[in-house]
Parts: structure tokens; sequence; C-alpha cells
């Protein structure tokens, strides 16, 4: 696991394209991407930060080690006007993974009966 490689004040943002290694902040320190994943994709944006206040609010816990980028909202700088932009987490991801967390819980209470 990834998150065994990280600093105590760490947290990595995984995807399919690569990862992106944060601070406690939410700073990207650094960021290992996928070489296949062509120019003006939007993964290929300057991330600058990810907002783990947003985070926090919406799962109600602590800042996982290991995050999904779909389940992050971050800011990252618009190329064209060197503005920094907020983008929202996938709404849609963040449904269906709290679908399955739920059932997974529900699973669990059920077989301690």
């Amino acid at each position: 696991m990834l998150s065994e490689l990280l600093y105590d004040d760490e947290h990595a943002v995984l995807g399919t394209w690569g990862h992106l290694i944060i601070n406690h902040a939410g700073q990207v320190r650094s960021r290992y991407l996928d070489d296949e994943i062509p120019a003006g994709d939007p993964l290929r944006r300057e991330i600058d930060t990810i907002d783990l206040d947003e985070w926090r609010k919406h799962w109600n816990r602590p800042v996982d080690r290991e995050l999904h980028f779909e389940d992050v909202s971050y800011w990252y700088t618009d190329p064209d006007t060197a503005q920094p932009v907020y983008q929202h987490a996938s709404q849609e991801w963040r449904a269906e993974s709290g679908m399955f967390i739920k059932h997974v819980l529900e699973d669990g209470e059920s077989s301690k009966r």
C-alpha cells in the first residue's frame, strides 16, 4: 500500500492516472502521473490544493491516508487565465461509494447477530 510509504503528515490522492502526494493542509507536494494522459485532459490540470476541510465535512470523520480522486474537491490553476478554479468532488461517485459503505456496514452488523 502506498500509505505505508507516506510521512505522518502526508496523504495520497489516487486515480487510475497516477497519484498525488499532499500534506496535512492539502497542498500538493508531488505528482506521479501516467505518461499516457493526453495534453488537455482535466487530469493534467495543475492541481494546487485538495480541499480536505470539505472532505471532512462531507464524510464527518478524519481524513483517510489514501483518498480517491473522484472523492475530493480541489483548486487548480486555469492554464488560459492563470486564475484559481475550484472543482467539486464527483457527487455521483460519492453517492455510489456512500451506498457501498452503508451496505458493508449493514452486512457487518447483521453478521454479528
